[in-house]
């Protein structure tokens, strides 16, 4: 059996060569053929040929992502989109038309001396009436006035600012004799002193029909900072039950500079007793500051109710060193109710 196995892998030269061994010497040992196999087995391996081995591509390893790494996947950037509410609009708020002013012609009255009077000119006066004749006009005709203008005054730096006062009070007291006073005051709002303000009172009648407007200016050429002027004026041949409908500002500057006026005069002591048909006041004043040569006192009493019932105005000429003391007393006729309350403002002119 391995003899068999062994001839049957010998190549074709080692078994024709053991063939021929076998066929010439038959009498050769079993020790001999089992040499002569070996030597067959030699050869065939020295002849065999040799198989060419098939060459397998290494697969590539995949890398095993380490434990505890996390592989985050970036997403493209995203554009931030903002929503924004588009603030509205501001309302356009008409303004209001100024309520035209009606005046009443009088006596003496020229169309120079209206339009001076409310702070006009001729031009504009007649451009708002363009049926009136200056030569032609006539007591009892009625123009029309161009509405207040707000008074408006530069300071040093060239910045508008609005004058600064305002009517605090209107009072009408009919007279026996007909006709009526108008009384009331202006206070100055403002940082700085007003000066030569000037009013327009619109009048009407109970039943609220125009009958004209009347002009003043406030009784004291100056009003302090914070101070108050009264006014007042009497208008003929009207009924006692009049009414006031409105009162405008119509004039008045401010005064940056007093100049040679001074305002460091103090008033104390001041006292008012009511007689039977006057009312008397009295106190002291002292300069606080330098030499004034006369001093103005302005005195307006009012009733219970806080409106002004008469005023009056006194000039001191004596001059007033500093820290002079002089007394001083004025008297005064209310038109309007009993007097309860007095307010006394001072200021004087300086040497030059």
């Amino acid at each position: 059996m391995f003899k068999r196995l062994a001839f049957q892998h010998l190549s074709i030269s080692a078994r024709w060569h053991i063939r021929c061994l076998l066929s010439c010497k038959p009498q050769i040992t079993s020790l001999r053929l089992l040499f002569l196999l070996c030597v067959g087995l030699m050869c065939a391996c020295q002849t065999a040929p040799t198989a060419t081995p098939t060459i397998t591509p290494t697969p590539t390893a995949t890398a095993t992502p380490e434990i505890g790494v996390d592989f985050v996947t970036i997403a493209p950037p995203t554009a931030a989109v903002v929503q924004l509410t588009p603030s509205p609009l501001p309302t356009n708020t008409p303004t209001a038309t100024p309520t035209p002013i009606i005046y009443t012609i009088q006596a003496g009255d020229t169309v120079w001396s209206i339009a001076y009077s409310n702070g006009t000119v001729p031009d504009e006066l007649l451009a708002l009436n363009p049926n009136a004749r200056p030569e032609l006009l006539a007591i009892g005709q009625t123009l029309v006035l161009p509405p207040p203008a707000t008074p408006i005054f530069q300071d040093v730096d060239g910045t508008p600012i609005p004058l600064g006062v305002r009517v605090r009070s209107v009072s009408v007291y009919g007279t026996p004799s007909g006709g009526v006073w108008i009384l009331g005051e202006v206070e100055n709002e403002g940082v700085f002193s007003a000066e030569t303000v000037s009013l327009a009172i619109a009048l009407a009648a109970p039943d609220g029909t125009p009958l004209g407007t009347v002009n003043t200016y406030v009784a004291a050429p100056l009003i302090p900072a914070g101070e108050r002027a009264p006014f007042g004026l009497f208008v003929p041949d009207v009924a006692n039950d009049v009414q006031v409908s409105s009162t405008s500002v119509t004039g008045g500057s401010t005064a940056l500079t007093l100049g040679n006026r001074s305002l460091e005069l103090a008033t104390f002591d001041s006292e008012f007793e009511i007689g039977e048909e006057s009312v008397n006041v009295f106190g002291r004043i002292q300069n606080t500051g330098v030499t004034t040569t006369t001093a103005s006192l302005f005195a307006t009493v009012y009733d219970s109710a806080g409106n002004v019932s008469g005023f009056t105005q006194i000039a001191l000429p004596a001059p007033l060193a500093p820290t002079e003391t002089q007394p001083f007393s004025l008297s005064l006729v209310p038109v309007g109710a009993a007097v309860s309350d007095l307010r006394i403002f001072a200021f004087g002119l300086q040497n030059d």
